[in-house]
């Protein structure tokens, strides 16, 4: 069930709704009125960490609970204070490289390592590409990947694979479309994937699908009819979305959903607070978050929370007769006649992993470390479950 918070008074002070998902607004972020922030969620918890405010960059870290609707601020980022870094998670590891602190004119390709249980950063090996600013970035399995992304006074198009194990970057194949800045990074059915963004002046809505296990790329079908930078994105259970962002002329507020069976991207709400721009995302359980921003005036330190539609059937049995094969299996596991059901791969401690939809009735686990884990199945109301192991 999803989570409610129940002070509505205090937390929910405003709410757009819609047939494709409903926004909430709640507490304010108590760090103040920050953008380009990196952002990442380990299990129950979102934190957001760096950003500017307009004059000051910080290396402050708060971390958000969904439970309690509450802020606390944690140890900050031993690297300096910035803006425009990146971030991804790798099990209970929260990773934020790169960045620019523009006061003094700085770029970063450092990159450090925090763990909530002891509230620690370690500094890790520093990107091998040049420092940068404006990157994406993004994990799939046990694998960080960083590119593109801003090298003043040049835009970048290459693209880096990070092993949390060895502590080791590889350089992999360069992002095809035109070098950028400001481009959004997800996740999704074990792919990555890198959108929007701009350079030389030139906005984009392009979208690129990153495999690998092949280290190909290839193009899918664009953001809507909208060329941006400075978009927000975040992956939910029942698709990837991206949004808001600027143009020339003025910023946006819709946001748009990824089917990446279809390859097609459909419309849902709009964001509740208007434009939006350089805000930080995180997704908790079936919800997204999106803090601060700066396409209104004075800079935001608004929170949002977005919630997809909620089936109101009565919900029909869960999918049965689940069979996969191989098991155990190194690269996909097959499942006859499921092709469109959504899944998640979830580890013993029962941390996702991976999740998206079927597609050809195949999922691929390439990317996942060797182990054991838990395969749930569902078709929007109950899920059906059955364990397998990932061999090396």
């Amino acid at each position: 069930m999803r989570l409610l918070l129940a002070c509505a008074a205090c937390a929910a002070l405003h709410a757009t709704a819609s047939a494709q998902g409903s926004w909430e607004q709640l507490g304010d972020h108590p760090g103040g009125e920050r953008y380009a922030q990196a952002a990442f969620s380990i299990g129950d918890v979102g934190y957001v960490c760096t950003g500017f405010d307009g004059s000051t960059n910080t290396n402050a870290l708060w971390a958000y609970d969904a439970a309690t609707d509450t802020w606390t601020q944690k140890t900050p980022l031993p690297g300096g204070a910035r803006q425009y870094a990146s971030a991804f998670t790798i099990g209970d590891t929260g990773y934020v490289t790169c960045g620019w602190e523009n006061v003094s004119d700085v770029e970063f390709n450092d990159l450090w390592a925090y763990v909530p249980a002891t509230d620690t950063w370690t500094q890790k090996a520093s990107l091998p590409g040049p420092a940068r600013w404006g990157a994406v970035a993004f994990a799939i399995g046990t694998t960080g990947y960083v590119g593109t992304g801003a090298s003043s006074p040049i835009t970048l198009n290459d693209f880096y694979a990070y092993d949390a194990a060895t502590d080791v970057w590889t350089p992999k194949a360069a992002f095809p479309g035109a070098a950028r800045r400001f481009a959004v990074g997800f996740a999704q059915d074990g792919l990555g994937y890198i959108a929007t963004g701009e350079s030389s002046g030139i906005r984009y809505r392009d979208v690129y699908a990153y495999d690998p296990a092949a280290d190909t790329w290839t193009q899918r079908a664009d953001l809507g009819t909208q060329d941006r930078r400075n978009a927000i994105s975040f992956v939910l259970p029942d698709g990837a979305y991206v949004g808001g962002g600027v143009d020339f002329v003025g910023g946006y507020s819709d946001f748009q959903r990824y089917e990446a069976g279809a390859d097609s991207w459909t419309p849902v709400a709009a964001f509740g607070g208007g434009t939006v721009r350089n805000a930080a995302s995180f997704t908790l359980a079936d919800s997204a978050y999106v803090i601060g921003g700066n396409s209104q005036s004075p800079i935001s330190q608004a929170v949002w929370r977005y919630a997809p539609d909620t089936p109101t059937a009565i919900d029909p049995p869960a999918p049965v007769g689940i069979t996969i094969h191989p098991n155990p299996a190194q690269a996909a596991l097959s499942l006859p006649g499921r092709s469109g059901l959504r899944y998640r791969i979830l580890t013993g401690t029962g941390q996702a992993v991976a999740s998206g939809r079927i597609v050809d009735a195949r999922i691929p686990i390439g990317m996942l470390a060797p182990g054991p884990y838990l395969l749930e199945v569902s078709d929007g109301h109950r899920p059906a479950h059955v364990r397998f192991v990932k061999e090396p």
